[in-house]
């Protein structure tokens, strides 16, 4: 938040030789427009102290408009490793491109790969891709939403500068020549371009970026398709909602993200970076099942921490949605391996899906790769006496979970169903009187998946 310290009393107006200096925290591009405001030849005149604190609320006011103050960039999520990817539609390459990040497609074919390279993961309609489209069209939703600082028309480049803030640009545009992004000396600040309309880059167009400025830090939210012009450099992550066509030669340096839309490539290079990526060298995550296959064992490693806060577990059954089941500190800063634990003692019958979640102490968070465990035969889960018996028969569970429902059958030698019960209690007395003598064979299911067989004898 931007803090204003004011030293002064409204009356009576007060002499310029005892104006007392204005303090106000933000940016260094936020101070230079203060040291310009509170410099200005309005401030050698005799003016009252409301008249001099007008102008340094003008002066807060531009830089929140522009979006200097504590801007937030939007959480990647599951797309945070990805440098190509759209959560509908093929990709198709044609020639030697090089990807250095994951790729990859929820709905669409992946052809031409080889002779591209993918240095990282490929995840075409899995539970990566799944989540990674989920989280890019919540990216692009929060990008929407950010506030337009300066209006921009819809030729860029030329020579143009643009300094940290939010930019937005009413329709189609073009990217023409050379355009700097100017980060001022600060490498965390952000830009924000907003285009309602489709964007293209023009043939060997480039985006540079000046003092600091980072590909990681600069947002395009393109209402549209957007197309990479022959052998142009582009740089920062682009979250678009059409296509995204790669013309020869292109490069990307960042992200090129779609919601929607096929994605042509043709002897291109692209580059990705991680914007939210934490100070955290974490160098294994595993998951093993423990006590005789009834909790998860879940261990990772640092090899190094920095301003980082604390790990989130997280469990799904379908690799798609997750949900928090603990959380660890982090130690903060270490330059050593440090080792971490945490056990599932309830997991859920069938297969579990874990992550981390890491979050540093600015609230940034990364994702870890996922591990898989199926919960399927939980062994002696129930004992059943007297065998023989006689007019009933006792159930007993070694373990009824909270969580689960428990269903108990009864089948004939000819494979006819006697007697079927929910199962209420860890300990059940079920009256047998009714059931003929012979050979009966019994199941016991949770959660719809037999866990559970075995045979008993009717001797009355």
């Amino acid at each position: 938040m931007t803090k204003l310290g004011i030293n002064a009393s409204p009356t009576p107006p007060v002499k310029p030789a005892t104006f007392t200096r204005h303090s106000i925290t933000t940016s260094n591009a936020c101070r230079a427009t203060f040291a310009t405001t509170l410099n200005a030849s309005a401030f050698n005149f005799g003016k009252t102290m409301n008249q001099k604190l007008h102008f340094v609320l003008a002066a807060a006011a531009i830089c929140l408009n522009l979006g200097f103050a504590k801007a937030q960039a939007p959480n990647l999520g599951a797309a945070n490793s990805f440098g190509l990817f759209t959560a509908t539609g093929a990709i198709d390459n044609i020639g030697n491109t090089v990807i250095t990040g994951d790729a990859g497609t929820n709905i669409g074919a992946f052809n031409g790969f080889p002779p591209a390279i993918v240095v990282g993961q490929i995840h075409i309609a899995d539970p990566v891709s799944a989540q990674a489209a989920i989280d890019v069209n919540t990216a692009y939703s929060e990008l929407v939403a950010k506030t337009c600082g300066a209006v921009l028309g819809t030729g860029m480049g030329g020579g143009q500068l643009l300094t940290p803030g939010t930019y937005c640009i009413g329709g189609a545009t073009t990217l023409n020549g050379e355009l700097t992004f100017d980060a001022q000396g600060d490498p965390n600040v952000l830009f924000f371009i907003q285009i309602d309309g489709a964007l293209s880059t023009g043939l060997a167009s480039h985006v540079v970026l000046l003092n600091s400025a980072s590909p990681c830090n600069i947002y395009w939210q393109v209402n549209g398709g957007v197309s990479f012009g022959d052998n142009s450099i582009f740089e920062g992550i682009a979250l678009a909602n059409g296509q995204l066509i790669l013309l020869n030669g292109a490069t990307v340096n960042g992200k090129a993200l779609a919601i929607q839309g096929a994605i042509s490539l043709s002897d291109n290079t692209i580059n990705s970076c991680d914007p939210t990526a934490l100070p955290v060298a974490l160098m294994a995550f595993n998951a093993e099942m423990v006590d005789a296959g009834t909790a998860t064992n879940l261990t990772w490693e640092t090899s190094s921490e920095s301003n980082s806060d604390y790990f989130l577990i997280e469990r799904s059954v379908d690799g798609i949605q997750f949900e928090s089941i603990g959380k660890r500190l982090a130690a903060g800063e270490s330059d050593h391996l440090i080792a971490y634990n945490f056990s599932d003692e309830s997991p859920i019958l069938g297969t579990n899906y874990y992550r981390l979640q890491q979050v540093d102490q600015n609230g940034f968070t990364t994702i870890s790769t996922v591990q898989m465990l199926t919960f399927m035969d939980m062994g002696n889960a129930m004992e059943v006496y007297p065998n023989p018996f006689s007019s009933s028969l006792v159930l007993q569970l070694d373990r009824m979970r909270n969580d689960a429902v428990y269903e108990w059958q009864l089948i004939d030698a000819l494979g006819k169903q006697s007697k079927q019960m929910t199962l209420k209690d860890e300990v059940t007395t079920v009256d047998m009187t009714t059931v003929g003598p012979g050979i009966y064979f019994y199941r016991l299911s949770c959660n719809g998946i037999i866990i559970q067989s075995g045979r008993v004898i009717a001797a009355h």
